[in-house]
Formats: structure tokens, sequence, C-alpha cells
């Protein structure tokens, strides 16, 4: 058997996470998790404050001396979050990668990193898509460490670790040279030979040198994976953006009300989490909604963001999709704006979806979606 990369994502805290790196992105400044990290090297006195830790140069690796759990923070420069496309997810991985192999020194074994995207309004499967093809890139160009054993993507929401690994197994499903593991370990083998389209070599015993073999028939260029078609088009593809609370009691509803019909239909749905800015959200969300093909509202607690998103993609004139349970309808809870416009009231999650996937097979057959 030839080099073998396991990949896995995983449930869990990257602060806590044990790896020779943790690869973190800089997009002009420091965000979510990468925020949380620079913060603690700061506090650690690993750095003097957050302006040392700043990838101006397009790299900052740094030993995190106890501060973290990995051993080495390495923060990655990438666009802003306004420009942070699919394929500069892609391009992140694929980075991430060429600097284990190039700037890491001792050569590291267990490689960690975290979702990219989604807090910035991409769709999660979209980018989880795009992370791995980055992966694929690289190391079907060599751009890889020869050290490298395991790479590991963490995420602390358990329910987007499932998604993310059912969208994985759909895309890589019959690929040769990635094979899921066996047991019960969620992950895959990359076969590094069988990617890069490199013929196995048997083992040369004193009679094969003796021998006079014939020569080797020429490899064909390995075929692309479907993961890297779908990675490919993601930056054109139409996206839905949806305003509703980031809270657990509409999680279901996101994710089997909303987030399936919208997928259902190859389209992307996206939403941000206002978390993980500490600079102007408004105005990323501004851009999202206004190249949104449509709205998707969920005003069942009448939240005050959500309203504000609401009104702001009428103002604009994105069509808006209102959903509302019909529990506020019948109590009369509707505010009067609201009132003269059509809302769909569902019953349950399963009407929910219902609703949405005839409305969205509308605004398709308008050539809206």
């Amino acid at each position: 058997m030839g080099k073998q990369i396991i990949f896995t994502i995983q449930e869990g805290n990257a602060i806590t996470y044990d790896a020779d790196v943790l690869a973190l992105k800089y997009a002009g400044t420091f965000y979510g998790v990468d925020h949380s990290v620079a913060a603690l090297m700061v506090r650690h006195g690993v750095a003097g404050d957050l302006n040392d830790l700043r990838a101006r140069t397009g790299l900052k690796l740094v030993d995190t001396n106890g501060a973290i759990a990995s051993k080495k923070a390495m923060f990655i420069a990438t666009p802003r979050p306004r420009e942070f496309t699919y394929d500069a997810v892609r391009e992140f991985s694929a980075t991430m990668l060429y600097q284990l192999k190039f700037a890491v020194q001792p050569p590291p074994r267990i490689a960690a990193t975290t979702l990219h995207g989604i807090g910035f309004g991409l769709d999660e499967i979209e980018s989880i898509s795009a992370q791995f093809a980055g992966i694929i890139e690289a190391i079907r160009a060599g751009d890889y460490p020869d050290s490298l054993e395991q790479i590991t993507i963490i995420e602390l929401e358990a329910r987007r670790v499932q998604r993310c690994r059912a969208a994985i197994d759909r895309f890589l499903k019959g690929e040769p040279a990635i094979t899921p593991l066996t047991g019960e370990s969620w992950g895959y083998s990359i076969d590094v030979n069988k990617l890069r389209g490199i013929p196995e070599t048997p083992e040369t015993t004193v009679e094969r040198k003796r021998a006079t073999a014939p020569e080797p028939e020429p490899v064909p260029a390995p075929a692309i994976t479907q993961i890297e078609q779908e990675a490919a088009k993601a930056d054109t593809e139409k996206h839905v953006f949806v305003a509703m609370p980031f809270n657990s009691q509409f999680e279901d509803l996101w994710e089997f009300g909303i987030y399936m019909p919208i997928r259902e239909l190859d389209l992307q749905g996206v939403r941000i989490d206002r978390e993980v800015f500490s600079g102007d959200i408004f105005d990323q969300i501004r851009y999202r909604i206004e190249t949104a093909a449509a709205i998707v509202a969920v005003i069942d607690s009448l939240n005050a963001n959500v309203m504000l998103e609401l009104g702001y993609a009428m103002g604009k004139g994105v069509p808006a999709i209102i959903l509302v349970s019909k529990t506020v309808i019948d109590e009369k809870k509707l505010p009067f704006d609201l009132q003269s416009q059509r809302c769909l009231g569902y019953a349950n999650i399963k009407d929910c979806k219902r609703l949405l996937q005839a409305e969205l097979d509308e605004y398709r057959r308008q050539g809206i979606l």
C-alpha cells in the first residue's frame, strides 16, 4: 500500500484539539475561532498584541507555547468577507497544504483547521466541498509534506458536522482514490498515488532485478473528482438568503423545513452568523441580500434583526418569501406593516417544507430562480 492521508471532520473545539498545526484564516482582521485563538496567544504572552499575529505577507506561523492544544498556529491571509468566495475557500485549503510542506518544521503529521466561509454567508455544503477540493488539488500537485498522515476539520456544531459528513459521503461515492475508513470512525483514506495517477511499484526482489520486464504502460491522467466539479461551479450558482434567528429553537426548522428544500432545488441557502463578526456585519448582510435570487424570512419571533433584513430586501426589490407560524397569525400578532403582505402560515416543520417547496417551484417557473 502506498502513501495514505486520512481526512476527517470531527465535532469539537479547535482550541483544545491536539494537532501539530492549526491552520486559520486572516481575512483582513480576525473573526470567530481565528480571533479566539489570536486572543489566547496574546493572553499567554505568545504575542504582544493582535497586530503581531496579522498575516501581512500572506502567512504568520507561530509556536503556541501551550496557549492552545496545537503546537503551532498558522494564519493564512485570505480576502475580506465580501470577497471570500468558494474559490477563496478552495485556495485556502490548497495554500494550507503548500505551507505545511515548505514552511513548517519539524514536518507535521497531523494538521487541523475549521470550516470556512459559513459564518461569512456561504452555503455550508458548498463550503465543505470547496474546502475538500482544495485539499485534493494540493495533494494531486504534490504540494503536501511527506510526513502528513491526517487532516482534521474541527466544528463545534454537531448537526453541522453530520450535514457536512453526509455531503462528503455523497460526493465521494465511488471515487477509487478516496475510500471510507473501516470501523466506527468517520473519515476517508486518500490514496496519494492513485489520486496523482502514479502507478503502484511492486517490491523489488533479486529475481525481479535480473528479469527483463517490459516498460510499464503510461498511466492516464487522473479524472477530476465529483467534489472538485461541485466546487468549480459554486461561485456561479444562485443563492437564497435566509433571515431567521440563530437560536437552537429554530434549528430543526432551518435544517429540515428551509435548508433541505432549498438544496433539493440545487440552490444555495445562506445565512450570516452575527456572532463571528467584529466589524460592520450589516455591510456583509447587505451584500449577500443584494446578490440573492430571493430571501426567505422567518418572522415567528418578530426578531428585530430578521425584520431589518427583510425590510432591506423588500426595499431593494429582492423577491421575499415570508414564513410565519399559524399560531402568530391566529393570535393576531402579525405586525401591521406585514398584514398586507403574502405570508405563508405553517403548522409544523413538514408543513413549512411543503409550502416553501411550492413557492420555490413557482419562483423557478417564473424564472426568478
